[in-house]
């Protein structure tokens, strides 16, 4: 497989894949706020880096076969995927990942840059980035701000089909407590984002 084909160039690809996303997202925002459509719920969280990982795509690929799809779309956020990504370099920061893939080549994806700018690779330049896959059935928010990613299932399925694979991702509180905090200034947590946080994360599964 050429890795950089699963970057998206065509339009309409991206718009399509885009479209889809906003079904799931609140794009225009970012956390605290709530970045999820009020059909997605039952949040987990996990840390960014850990999502950035070869490791990661071992539940990613678990997830989508549990979704009966066969890939998986992955959008950077922040940068623009269209005034930064494509406007600079002719493409989008859109990928669609075939669960065919390796671990090996999912972290090759993540270190490919342009080839003018290897630093523009989304493992490097990258601060807002959604996961999901075609059935949007699930959907994975990461902002590298706070070091954490969020999970969250579609209210009309059963959470628990999903639990076997989230067994590890912690609740809100869990991840304020337990690694959040270490991206903060002092590694105190401002008290009005930690309530915000809590308020909008805490009904976890």
């Amino acid at each position: 497989m050429k890795i950089k084909n699963v970057f998206v160039k065509e339009v309409n690809d991206f718009r399509q894949i885009y479209n889809d996303i906003n079904r799931i997202f609140n794009v225009e925002k970012g956390l605290p706020e709530q970045v999820f459509n009020e059909k997605f719920s039952n949040f987990l969280c996990e840390e960014f880096d850990w999502t950035m990982s070869y490791k990661f795509w071992d539940l990613l690929k678990a997830l989508a076969i549990r979704s009966n799809d066969d890939q998986i779309f992955m959008m950077v956020l922040d940068p623009n995927p269209v005034d930064y990504y494509h406007k600079e370099f002719n493409y989008y920061s859109c990928l669609k990942l075939p669960i065919s893939m390796e671990n090996t080549e999912y972290f090759e994806a993540l270190e490919i840059g342009p080839d003018e700018s290897p630093a523009d690779a989304i493992l490097y330049n990258s601060f807002t980035i959604v996961w999901t896959s075609p059935s949007m059935k699930w959907g994975i928010w990461g902002q590298r701000e706070y070091g954490v990613s969020i999970i969250a299932i579609n209210n009309e399925l059963d959470s628990k089909d999903f639990l076997p694979y989230l067994n590890l991702w912690k609740t809100a509180d869990e991840a304020m407590n337990g690694w959040m905090y270490l991206e903060f200034k002092d590694q105190i947590i401002p008290r009005k984002l930690k309530e915000l946080f809590a308020k909008n994360y805490s009904n976890s599964v």
